[in-house]
């Protein structure tokens, strides 16, 4: 394979031949069973808890600029009691709010995990 890469490299064809072995690579590695679980865990982390953790960060900055009014304060008499949230229920912002950026931290530090530990023997 040095020889092939050496005589791309004369011909000042690099690219392709390094494109060459990476799509024969993708054909190959459906025919093994450890190919399969890494594109699986790719797969995973990917298309599962990446899109996971943006949901989490997501809800956490809609939280606090939320288009009803402030999350904060106390309804006045005129104000129906959809608009603001009560006194009791401000204590709980906090909570939510680092609860919903946790979850999503730990969605990321998942599939980073996953992704890193894949081809590592047990």
């Amino acid at each position: 394979m040095e020889a092939e890469f050496e005589a791309a490299v004369e011909d000042r064809r690099p690219f392709l031949f390094a494109l060459g072995c990476l799509f024969v690579a993708w054909r190959e590695i459906g025919k093994h069973s450890e190919g399969r679980l890494i594109l699986a865990s790719y797969a995973l982390a990917l298309g599962l808890l990446i899109p996971m953790a943006t949901l989490q960060f997501q809800q956490a900055v809609g939280f606090l600029s939320s288009a009803d009014g402030p999350p904060f304060g106390i309804p006045s008499a005129g104000d129906g009691p959809n608009l603001y949230l009560i006194w009791s229920q401000n204590s709980a912002i906090p909570i939510l709010l680092i609860t919903w950026l946790l979850l999503g931290m730990a969605h990321l530090c998942l599939a980073w995990t996953l992704v890193e530990g894949i081809g590592r023997a047990p």
